[in-house]
């Protein structure tokens, strides 16, 4: 057996712990970077379950109260129908206003007559 000098032993110590080193990072980091993509994947979904849960909770109140007042709206509805129906089109916006906020006292009307291209006309 041909032996080693000293110089060649700590070339080959060095060179051996720095294959293992690099092994060793190599793999920890494979690791790591698979570990922090499960966690950010599992804070996006947590996220987007909580969203979901906000929006549901928005349609839900949002639900209530179309509910609470959809009675009152198809009467003003009706209201409006009907006075435009007596007067057309062109009577006075005031009037009907005035019909509107006397049945109701918890919210005011505000009247707009919009053409059939979403724009004010009165």
């Amino acid at each position: 057996m041909k032996s080693l000098s000293i110089k060649k032993l700590f070339a080959l110590l060095v060179v051996a712990i720095a294959l293992v080193f690099i092994l060793f990072s190599s793999l920890s980091y494979k690791e790591i970077r698979e570990s922090r993509t499960e966690l950010l994947k599992e804070k996006v979904r947590n996220q987007a379950l909580y969203v979901s849960k906000k929006i549901t909770e928005l349609n839900d109140e949002v639900a209530y109260e179309y509910n609470k007042y959809s009675d009152d709206l198809r009467k003003s509805q009706k209201i409006a129908q009907e006075y435009f129906s007596e007067n057309g089109f062109d009577a006075p916006l005031e009037v009907l206003q005035k019909k509107l906020n006397d049945q109701k006292k918890d919210f005011e009307y505000d009247i707009f007559l919009i053409n059939k291209d979403f724009i004010i006309d009165r």
